[in-house]
Parts: structure tokens; sequence; C-alpha cells
């Protein structure tokens, strides 16, 4: 896929693409291109996650191991929150002014209005509210350090039913993967790393409860969720595959790949575009949409260095290779 000829090792396939005429998508998709940005003083880092403000279309935010940074296109980065200089990014923990505030690994935020940012806290295992009006930082779920602190949950999500709740301020998780608001619903979702599992946080009673025990062997090891428009359904990018979650009738479908019944979702998978019906992806590392209800993309991780597109209408997978994706 990256200009070279077929060979009996890498054919191409009619399910594969590089550009939107390929696809067939029916979208305006121009070429991918380096986008250059100035880090100014600042330590060039690894990016996991990078939004657009949702109130302010042009500004960026991306998490970079203990902060959040914030970015305009022609200018230099500066910091939101956290410690630039901090460097063991597993210790750190402090609510308070953000420029006092500490942080472990930073794995995922949302904006969920205008003064009010999320903050999923992995190591400490908590979600962190920033109000951008006050400039202070507090806890909305866990127990942050709960472990360091002496609170440890002690016993998993995983031995309750669907009616459990716990008050949210409660130590209840083995770290954070990444978090999802629901906002007509009024609930955040949390997707836990150990216990493998999708907790709900209501913010209307301030208590937690599963999403729904049956997933945790339908959709298993979940990396991260989201929703469609009207918040009926949620799709999960889990080991190995993509599930649709209806929130009103609780009914899981798989949609495509497969079921990893270790709940490891350590294997290497290889990428194979085409029909629900054949296609795999393996570990797909986000979830966004590239035309809402409609198509998913996505990112193969470890051997499969792809773009990925999920045609939900047509039920097919796409590939945009580059490096060492291979299509069979």
């Amino acid at each position: 896929m990256d200009g070279r000829q077929s060979t009996p090792e890498q054919p191409i396939t009619r399910n594969s693409c590089t550009s939107n005429e390929q696809c067939g998508l029916d979208l305006k998709l121009g070429p991918l291109s380096e986008k250059k940005i100035d880090w100014g003083g600042f330590q060039q880092r690894p990016i996991d996650i990078i939004r657009e403000d949702r109130y302010n279309p042009g500004k960026f935010y991306f998490n970079s191991r203990t902060t959040i940074m914030q970015w305009v296109p022609s200018q230099p980065v500066t910091v939101l929150v956290g410690n630039v200089t901090q460097e063991d990014i597993n210790v750190g923990y402090r609510d308070g002014p953000s420029d006092t505030a500490e942080f472990t690994l930073i794995s995922d935020f949302v904006q969920y209005n205008q003064t009010k940012m999320a903050i999923s806290n992995f190591q400490n295992a908590c979600v962190r509210l920033y109000d951008f009006e006050t400039d202070i930082f507090s806890t909305i779920v866990g127990f942050c350090n709960a472990y360091g602190r002496g609170r440890i949950p002690y016993v998993s999500w995983a031995r309750f039913d669907n009616t459990t709740e716990k008050h949210s301020l409660d130590p209840q998780f083995s770290g954070i993967l990444s978090i999802y608001l629901l906002e007509k619903w009024n609930k955040l979702l949390i997707i836990d790393n150990g216990y493998k599992l999708i907790i709900q946080h209501d913010f209307a009673t301030q208590k937690t409860r599963l999403l729904n025990i049956d997933l945790f062997t339908k959709s298993p090891r979940p990396i991260q969720v989201i929703a469609d428009q009207q918040e009926n359904n949620i799709f999960i990018n889990h080991a190995y595959g993509l599930t649709r979650y209806n929130l009103h009738t609780k009914m899981i479908t798989l949609l495509l790949g497969s079921i990893d019944e270790t709940l490891q979702g350590n294997r290497a998978i290889q990428l194979i575009p085409g029909p629900f019906t054949t296609a795999q992806t393996g570990a797909l590392d986000t979830l966004r949409w590239l035309q809402q209800d409609r198509v998913l993309v996505s990112m193969a991780n470890r051997q499969n260095e792809a773009l990925v597109m999920i045609d939900l209408e047509q039920e097919k997978v796409y590939s945009v290779c580059n490096g060492m994706c291979r299509v069979y």
C-alpha cells in the first residue's frame, strides 16, 4: 500500500483502498499530510489523544504523559494542566490549583460543558475535574491513588450484577483506560483496565454501577467507546472486534471481528479488510466518527500500522495503509 508492486506475500484486494475514489465512501477526503507542531521550549513527547475544543473550533488539546497541552496551529504549544518536568509518570496526586495539581499518566479527557473538563488518571485510578473558571482541580469519580493511600477495592466489579451501586468517590478502579460522556443520559462511561469492564457514573445520583456485566465476555477487554448522535447505541472497540450495544434494549451485537475468550487482548491479529462477515482488524487504538453515524475511523496498531475505516451502512472495513500494513 506504499506504492510498491503487489507480491504474493502482499497482494492488493478490491476491499483495500488508498483514496476516496477506491473506497467509494462518497466523502471529501484529502491526502494525508504531516502537521508540524511548534513545541516552543517544551520537550517533544508522545501524543496519545488529540481533540478539538468543543466550544472553540481551531483550538486543540492533547495529552502528553502527565500533562494536557493546548495548541492552536501556527502558534506554540502551551500547558493547560500538569507538570512537564515530572519524571515518574506513575507517581503524583494532588488536587487544588492547576499550577500545583499533580497527576499520574493521563489516559483520556472530555469536555462536558464550556467550563469543565473531566480527566482520567490511569495509575491514580480516578477521574479528576478541572474547572476553567476557578482553575481548581477536584475528584469526581474514584478514590485517587487508592493503593498508595491504603484504600484498596476489596472485590472486583466482575463479581457484581447490573444493579449493584457504589458511591462515586469510593475506591473502585484498577486503572482507567478511557472515559466517554453520554450527555443525554447525564452519565460518564469509564473503562477499567484491570477489571476489563465498562462502569457508568451518574452525575445526578453520584453513584456508579456496571453498564452491563454481560459485556465482560461479549466485549472482552474494551478499549474505547463512542455513541451515535442520538445516544441510542454505543460502539465498543474490544479484543478483537467491534460491538454495538443498545443503551435502551441492552442488546449486544458483534458487528465484526471475533471474541477473545482469554480476555487478555494481547494476541497479534492480521488486518483483513472487507465485509463485516470476514473482516479482521486486530487491536484498534481509538474510535472517531469520520462521518456521523455512518463511518468510523480508527488506527490499527502493532504490526498493522494502518488507518481503518468502518462503514456501518455498507458493512465493510477499508484500510489506508502505510509502512508495515499488509492486506490479504
